[in-house]
């Protein structure tokens, strides 16, 4: 054993899942010890019970918090206290509750929830302790006001915990009911893990045997957070959703509201329920990408998105013309037709960052869907939102509006005349505007 190279000792400790056995590779010699310690905190499998203990361990031996890379609640106690020991405090409890809080009050009554077994209060403390996590994995139980004070301390900077975070998981467990019959996440807690400096992703799911959840409402967040927020944007890049029922309005409030949102994935025993759609905010063109896209080293937002046929509820899209239609030389390998790849519930539709060089194409497509309405049943409008105008340059963006001067340019109104006539006809509202951006 002593003569293991040192890189497969720590191999081998990577292996082990368990701390019971990660601490028994600890024992095996003091050169095992040695090369392994780091190693064994790693990443920890706790139940709520285990707070206080963990929290006091690491107090007696801080190395111990630093090394820990992921945190994974495996289930919370049925009762609030969850039979965790009751008792005084530690003077180093009681020290570290007043480091993270300045407030005699709210010191107060957190030690007064620590000292009764809030296992909330714990777990609160505990993110206090483990300032390199990257991942955190839990059931949702109880109210987490402890532990939105916390993150939201942290995503301030005002504690420097929690700044490594890139990963949330959290799963709603079959007993947390509603008077609404759902069942839902806090807004105040989402969000505050969600303005962390380096979260990427977020994934929310059911427990086994529950029903739905809600989404969150983005606009119920502190002023101070609020205020962060406007300054400096979440750097959420993956949202991950799984729920059984309609994701409604919830989610294009949510996915609105992250700019660098890249991925949002929906699993649903209702395949595919989302309802509204939107990838840009209120159909403008406010981040429009620039002009038709390059043919070298295309950026993921110029890609073709896919077929919508399966969004069997979907009823609001607002989407980059790039994204609706297979315009990059690289998508053109399929033949797409806006009648094949809309679903028959769309409602309404709004296309944004349309210039020139899209015109034929999507006039073409406009006029192929019309013949067939069959294929658009609910459609009621349309909107064109035009990336390029004449007349002025562009005005500062929201709340002004362009002045007469500045209107769509001549050859997309006169190329689109026919299909405005067309939606006319088939009694479709049907607009070709200027974006936010003049």
């Amino acid at each position: 054993m002593d003569r293991l190279p040192v890189e497969l000792v720590r191999a081998i400790a990577a292996e082990v899942v368990t701390l019971t056995d990660r601490l028994s590779l600890c024992r095996v010699c003091r050169r095992w010890r040695a090369i392994v310690d780091d190693v064994v905190y790693t990443s920890f499998e706790i139940s709520s019970r285990q707070f206080r203990r963990l929290v006091e361990a690491i107090l007696a031996h801080p190395q111990i918090g630093a090394s820990v890379r992921a945190l994974s609640v495996q289930k919370w106690a049925a009762t609030r206290s969850g039979a965790l020991r009751l008792g005084p405090l530690s003077p180093e409890t009681k020290a570290l509750v007043k480091r993270t809080y300045h407030s005699t009050e709210t010191q107060r009554l957190w030690c007064h929830e620590l000292e009764h077994g809030n296992q909330e209060a714990w777990f609160a403390l505990l993110l206090v302790l483990v300032p390199n996590l990257t991942s955190l994995s839990s059931n949702y139980s109880w109210p987490m006001d402890w532990t939105t004070i916390v993150v939201s301390r942290a995503a301030l900077k005002e504690i420097l915990t929690l700044q490594a975070l890139n990963l949330l998981d959290l799963t709603i467990p079959t007993h947390v009911k509603y008077f609404s019959g759902f069942y839902t996440i806090p807004v105040s807690l989402v969000l505050t893990f969600l303005y962390l400096p380096s979260i990427q992703t977020l994934r929310l799911e059911r427990g086994t045997g529950s029903k739905s959840f809600q989404l969150p409402n983005y606009h119920d967040i502190s002023d101070d957070l609020a205020l962060h927020a406007r300054s400096q944007p979440s750097p959420l890049e993956s949202l991950i959703v799984n729920a059984s029922q309609s994701l409604g309005e919830g989610a294009a409030d949510l996915i609105n509201s992250y700019t660098n949102l890249k991925r949002f994935i929906c699993q649903s025993q209702n395949k595919h329920s989302l309802e509204v759609l939107h990838f840009n905010n209120k159909g403008d063109g406010s981040s429009r990408l620039d002009g038709i896209v390059k043919e070298d080293n295309p950026a993921p937002g110029d890609r073709w998105f896919g077929s919508f046929t399966e969004f069997r509820r979907l009823r609001d899209l607002h989407i980059h013309v790039h994204n609706l239609l297979n315009l990059h030389p690289l998508d053109r390998h399929e033949v797409v037709a806006l009648k094949d790849t809309l679903p028959s519930s769309l409602k309404s539709l709004h296309i944004m960052d349309c210039d020139e060089d899209h015109c034929p194409v999507l006039v073409s497509n406009f006029l192929d869907l019309l013949a067939h309405p069959s294929r658009i049943p609910s459609l009621e409008e349309v909107f064109v939102y035009s990336a390029i105008a004449e007349g002025s340059q562009p005005l500062p963006a929201w709340p002004h509006r362009p002045p007469p001067y500045v209107r769509v340019w001549g050859v997309l109104r006169e190329q689109f005349a026919p299909v405005q006539e067309m939606f006319g006809r088939a009694e479709i509202k049907f607009e070709l505007s200027l974006g936010r951006g003049y």
